[in-house]
């Protein structure tokens, strides 16, 4: 994930292992593009995640999903300039959330998801 001058990196994980996923987050500057930075990590390990940037203030994310009576999940985030990372794998399905704040150096919950899930997707509404 872009925020600012620096890519983000968190996560992941080894393609025959999954239980071996990572909570480490690294950062690239790419105006100098020389080595990449360990930077605060995730409080959770995890994989097959799903993240996206917020650029925006008050933005609101719909994250559609068929439930079991074909409803619509809608998650309404309140974050600004942070990159969210929900739910993934570690040996078992995950519901937690987390946001990361560049300015801070640090990974804070967000309220976990209804339902565990992994290998979803996640998009940013009018998010520049």
């Amino acid at each position: 994930m872009k925020i600012g001058n620096h890519l983000y990196v968190a996560g992941g994980g080894d393609k025959l292992n999954d239980s071996s996923c990572k909570a480490s987050t690294e950062k690239l500057d790419l105006q100098k593009c020389e080595d990449w930075v360990g930077v605060s990590d995730m409080a959770e390990r995890r994989t097959h995640f799903s993240s996206a940037v917020f650029k925006g203030f008050n933005l609101i994310s719909y994250i559609s999903e068929f439930l079991e009576r074909s409803c619509t999940l809608l998650i309404i985030l309140f974050i600004a300039g942070c990159m969210v990372v929900t739910g993934g794998y570690n040996g078992k399905y995950l519901t937690s959330c987390e946001k990361y704040c560049p300015n801070w150096n640090e990974w804070q919950p967000v309220k976990p998801m209804i339902h565990d899930r992994a290998h979803h997707a996640m998009a940013c509404l009018n998010g520049e």
